[in-house]
């Protein structure tokens, strides 16, 4: 019987010039499989619906459509024509079935997908399969504070990730930490927050939004054209072409609800400072620092609660009865950004959002203001964050924090997760100063998972910044090796 193989899964350019040759990886994107041919030394490609489904008694169809609907926020960022769900969600779990005999077939033992985590339609469906098959999957996650390719494994959802802390290289991660809590002292953002949407009066414009619209919009249907006459058609193919993405109508209604929400937000901003108004003798003040959305960092990474209206509501559920402050991401007020164009901020921003935070008792606070681990008011306030890098900064501070999901962070000291807490009784918050040395705590916590456990980033990884400098490459090549070399020992 031959050794489990491990699956390298849409691979850049960098990864697949070091694993395109290698006969014991088995490489996946949206057009199948490649398997290496050894007669030939070269891949062929095999198509997804050339594995046939071993039907049996055990099979779970209905968990399939489940695990497929539990994608959601997913579906509604990047496929159009919602009334159609039903529908694909049976085509999508059919391919599923179809991807799980593959990895049976292929003796597939492992995956590492070239991603931080699986938030495309593609990526989310070869997930599902792998953990149907008890296949470990692997991400390479762009980490905030080292800047480096951080393993993250699972095994059925993101619940259950964590760090793969397999040794790949000799970086020591210690000096970085340090210099992101020098960096967060001094009121400077993570080197990672926002590189590619600046902040900009033209960005800021729905009717550049609009525009962009019509533009992106004109370019999908060239490009369609284009490869109904260049691309060869296969089930595969044919399967992904029957999800549509959303067009021109979907993004006009996106900006007229994301322009018209964010109006009513600013009507309604507390003018002054709103930590003096909600101070409260012997109490604390909750801060719900809000995402950029829709971004992964919110879903799947915020697992459950990823939506800022259900956050509220577990608060009030678990007995916290004081004002909320709240704080619009800043990256809201986008309807253009680099690589992606469409913002798409209308699906989770409209009026009724806001006002329905409103009623819930929140304050708004003026987005364009600062809120750092220096400022007074940490005396009194507790913020809560999705998976922000906030926590982290405060965490090395000696500050507390409320967290909800699955942060690559999980179980940071400092940290208090959302989801765990059943009553506010379990809130014990004590007014603390930051401190100018890291937290020793926080300190070992980041360093145990960071040193001599990441790769440098040279393909680019939710940076979209591929390295060009050969002694990067040759450095990664090596990393990346060893790495694969660890998965092997993981898919035996």
């Amino acid at each position: 019987m031959s050794a489990p193989k491990v699956l390298v899964a849409f691979p850049g350019p960098a990864v697949k010039s070091i694993i395109w040759d290698r006969p014991d990886v088995v490489v996946f994107d949206a057009s199948g499989w490649w398997l290496f041919d050894a007669a030939t030394a070269t891949r062929r490609h095999v198509d997804v619906f050339e594995f046939t489904p071993t039907w049996s008694s055990n099979l779970d169809f209905g968990d399939l459509i489940e695990r497929i609907r539990a994608l959601g926020p997913i579906w509604a960022r990047w496929v159009a024509h919602a009334e159609q769900y039903e529908l694909h969600s049976r085509e999508a779990a059919n391919y599923v079935l179809h991807v799980i005999e593959g990895l049976s077939s292929l003796g597939v033992g492992a995956a590492v997908f070239h991603t931080g985590v699986a938030h495309h339609l593609d990526s989310s469906l070869l997930q599902i399969a792998c953990a149907k098959r008890r296949v470990p999957q692997v991400f390479l996650y762009e980490n905030p504070i080292v800047t480096r390719l951080q393993p993250l494994v699972q095994m059925s959802s993101i619940a259950d990730r964590r760090p793969l802390n397999a040794v790949v290289s000799d970086y020591q991660a210690g000096d970085a930490i340090r210099r992101f809590h020098a960096n967060s002292l001094a009121g400077r953002k993570p080197a990672t927050s926002l590189r590619d949407a600046p902040i900009t009066r033209m960005f800021r414009s729905p009717w550049f939004g609009v525009a962009d619209a019509f533009y992106i919009s004109a370019r999908a249907r060239a490009s369609a054209a284009v490869r109904r006459f260049t691309d060869e058609s296969t089930p595969s193919t044919r399967f992904y072409q029957t999800f549509k993405p959303l067009g021109l109508p979907e993004f006009l209604r996106l900006i007229g609800n994301q322009r018209r929400g964010l109006k009513y937000h600013d009507a309604h901003v507390e003018r002054g400072d709103p930590f003096q108004r909600t101070k409260r003798d012997g109490r604390f003040t909750v801060l719900l620092a809000s995402h950029y959305q829709p971004e992964a960092t919110s879903f799947p990474e915020g697992g459950q609660l990823h939506n800022h209206i259900d956050i509220v509501v577990k608060l009030r559920a678990i007995g916290y009865e004081g004002p909320l402050v709240y704080k619009e991401h800043i990256g809201s007020y986008l309807y253009y950004s680099h690589i992606i164009h469409q913002t798409r901020v209308g699906m989770n921003r409209n009026e009724a959002y806001y006002r329905m935070l409103r009623e819930l008792g929140c304050v708004f606070m003026d987005p364009g203001t600062t809120f750092t681990i220096n400022d007074a008011a940490n005396a009194w306030v507790l913020p809560l964050t999705i998976t922000g890098s906030m926590a982290l900064e405060r965490a090395l501070a000696g500050l507390r924090t409320i967290v909800c999901g699955v942060p690559w962070y999980k179980g940071l000291p400092g940290t208090w997760n959302l989801s765990s807490i059943e009553s506010l009784d379990e809130l014990s918050y004590e007014s603390a100063r930051p401190s100018t040395e890291p937290s020793p705590e926080a300190f070992a916590f980041l360093e145990g998972q960071l040193s001599r456990s990441t790769m440098v980033n040279a393909p680019g990884v939710g940076s979209g910044r591929p390295s060009n400098d050969p002694d990067t490459i040759k450095a990664f090549t090596g990393e990346f090796n060893r790495f694969l070399e660890h998965l092997q020992v993981l898919a035996g």
